[in-house]
């Protein structure tokens, strides 16, 4: 999912930061036509496999300190969209 949404992006596009960038469109191709956030979907499936195949306190730690993080960024990311298209 990860992939086929970066593929979809374009490489040249992608930001850590939630941001448009100059000139910049909309993606709604590939995954983004059926997932929001297919990127923060594909890391949370990865994270949450590798925690269901070795589980600790420390890998649930670090699962819902990136959930968490990636809610905020969603919320974030999804007012500079609105505000922007």
């Amino acid at each position: 999912i990860g992939l086929w949404a970066i593929v979809s992006m374009k490489l040249h596009t992608l930001t850590i930061l939630p941001s448009v960038k100059q000139g910049g469109r909309l993606c709604v191709s590939g995954p983004y036509r059926v997932i929001r956030h297919p990127m923060y979907t594909a890391v949370l499936l990865l994270l949450l496999g590798l925690l269901i195949n070795n589980y600790s306190y420390i890998g649930l730690i670090v699962f819902v300190v990136v959930l968490v993080d990636l809610l905020v960024k969603m919320n974030v990311e999804e007012k500079i969209l609105l505000a922007h298209y």
